[in-house]
């Protein structure tokens, strides 16, 4: 069979090999892309990739390890205008290789909806589904004060995107998903959450539920309780409002009225600033950084930012919160291990792989009670749960995870035991290449 993914980055092991950046995101599509590569099990499988690159010189085809490689030029910076254009440049592609199926990662990007129009074939496309941006939309202001809704900053005035365009955009971006889904023949979950939500929208799709995989590094992880900081809380995230920051930054004072030395420990991009540049000196120099490097952080920071930042000095957390800033496989494998508890208190999810992750490092877990979280954790079995919001919850059950340790430890080993039936690759790409052979039968 030939197939063709539709991605939204490049592959990490092609990005590796040409020495070019590439994004830590979407890491359970490279564990699949690299064990469908490399094992002979999966030979009959002749695979392609395409994926958006936001320089056009950079759109050229190319070949790595018999796979073909199909950039195309997006602008990923702006994903809820959808430009009618990216059409006419999957068509090329689709007409060049001549896939059996068609495998769309994601409804979030216009290129999904794209690729869904170019291909004549509906039966052939399986939309995978990440998460639902129509969820996001309808979350998007959960938990924010108005005042922080109507706030700008410089940043926000200069690039016109504060958080109520930035909610708007997740709008267009929802309409984009509806019209991709109503177009294809076959979509690819893994809970119940999303499988009612794109029911919802094209009940005549045919539903394949197929766990996703982690990053290989998770699945070699040897807790050390004596490396475990004590009262530390790691967060993989918290750019946007959904994640629920603002909540566990409120959950975090309560806690330091108990526990003096508890830390938060958050992942991603820094929101609320970075340190002083240093002192560039002949050893440091890079002279490819641009203008952007040398603009303050001060005029960097969007309102959610501020938000935050307001809270850190509302309740004088400055010595209680650390922005770790991005982090690859192996710095965040370090993170879930040193953490005596890890946190996912947003207000909508899908199935994070971040939770995954913790499983699989054997760290305790606390989560919000949201979207396919419970396929996930049920409360009291794997880990704990909380109504999203709800910042004394989430203190409370924090807490209890720390005060009760041998329940804790039953958490976590039923919780890692979980994980690796969820996440077992060798399973879950058998089962998608299942689904493939299912959909190329099917479109004939």
């Amino acid at each position: 069979m030939r197939i063709l993914w539709l991605c939204n980055k490049m592959p990490a092991a092609y990005a590796r090999e040409n020495n070019m950046s590439f994004s830590n995101k979407e890491g359970w599509i490279d564990a699949c892309y690299e064990k469908i590569t490399s094992s002979k099990s999966y030979k009959s499988i002749h695979l392609a990739v395409c994926y958006p690159v936001n320089i056009t010189s950079h759109a050229i085809p190319n070949e790595y390890n018999g796979v073909k490689m199909y950039p195309f030029f997006e602008d990923t910076t702006n994903p809820h205008i959808y430009n009618e254009m990216l059409e006419d440049d999957l068509k090329k592609i689709l007409h060049d290789y001549k896939p059996d199926v068609i495998h769309i990662f994601g409804t979030e990007y216009p290129h999904a909806l794209a690729m869904a129009k170019a291909a004549e074939n509906k039966k052939r496309l399986l939309v995978g589904i990440q998460g639902l941006c129509a969820s996001v939309y309808e979350h998007y202001f959960d938990g924010l004060p108005e005042d922080a809704l109507d706030f700008q900053t410089f940043r926000d005035k200069i690039k016109k995107d504060s958080i109520r365009t930035q909610r708007e955009a997740f709008l267009k971006r929802s309409e984009n998903e509806r019209e991709t889904l109503l177009l294809t023949g076959n979509i690819t979950g893994r809970t119940n959450f999303d499988k009612f939500g794109t029911f919802s929208v094209n009940p005549e799709a045919k539903y394949f539920h197929i766990n996703e995989s982690i990053r290989e590094c998770f699945y070699k992880s040897e807790r050390d309780n004596d490396n475990v900081v004590r009262s530390s809380i790691f967060m993989a995230g918290g750019d946007y409002p959904i994640k629920g920051l603002h909540t566990m930054l409120e959950a975090l004072a309560i806690l330091r009225e108990k526990y003096f030395d508890v830390h938060l420990y958050v992942a991603g991009n820094p929101i609320t600033g970075r340190p002083k540049r240093k002192t560039v000196t002949a050893s440091n120099y890079n002279p490819h950084r641009g203008i952007k490097s040398f603009v303050p952080a001060y005029f960097k920071i969007g309102s959610y930012g501020k938000y935050i930042n307001d809270l850190i000095e509302k309740h004088n957390l400055k010595n209680n919160v650390t922005m770790l800033g991005m982090l690859n496989d192996i710095q965040m494998k370090e993170q879930y291990l040193k953490a005596s508890v890890f946190v996912c208190p947003s207000f909508i999810e899908n199935s994070p792989n971040c939770i995954g992750e913790a499983m699989l490092t054997n760290t305790p877990i606390v989560a919000s009670n949201v979207g396919g979280i419970p396929d996930i954790i049920t409360s009291g079995r794997e880990g704990l749960l909380f109504e999203a919001g709800d910042a004394n919850s989430l203190a409370d059950a924090i807490s209890q995870i720390w005060s009760e340790p041998v329940i804790t430890s039953v958490y976590v080993s039923n919780a890692n035991k979980k994980a690796l039936e969820m996440h077992d690759v060798s399973k879950n790409i058998k089962g998608l290449i299942e689904a493939y052979k299912l959909i190329n039968k099917g479109a004939v």
